[in-house]
């Protein structure tokens, strides 16, 4: 079952401006029963307190299986073209801006 809550959203960034980034995400509703993708145009706000992260696969050097580890970036290692996650400390659903308080920048 979809909710009707929506805290984060994943898509690309296609441009940065000042204290925001635009980006095309995919976001998924219930049509007919069934879940339907759709793309649009999110603004992201950024504020003081926003975080930022990178999501890295990596080879733990105890148990030799892959792992995702999470560091810490600053919002200047973001580019046009990333793929982002960003999240949101209220409900985004249907809303074209919101204000982050943290964007991950997924592993290549």
């Amino acid at each position: 079952v979809m909710s009707d809550i929506l805290y984060n959203i994943s898509g690309v960034i296609q441009r940065i401006e000042g204290h925001s980034i635009i980006m095309r995400a995919t976001s998924y509703e219930i049509r007919d029963g069934e879940a339907q993708a759709k793309e649009e145009t999110k603004r992201v706000i950024i504020t003081d307190s926003t975080k930022f992260s990178k999501l890295s696969v990596v080879l733990s050097k105890e148990t030799d299986q892959k792992i995702v580890q999470e560091t810490q970036i600053s919002q200047n290692a973001l580019r046009v073209g990333d793929n982002i996650e960003a999240i949101a400390g209220s409900n985004i659903r249907g809303v074209a801006e919101f204000e982050a308080i943290q964007i991950r920048l997924r592993g290549q």
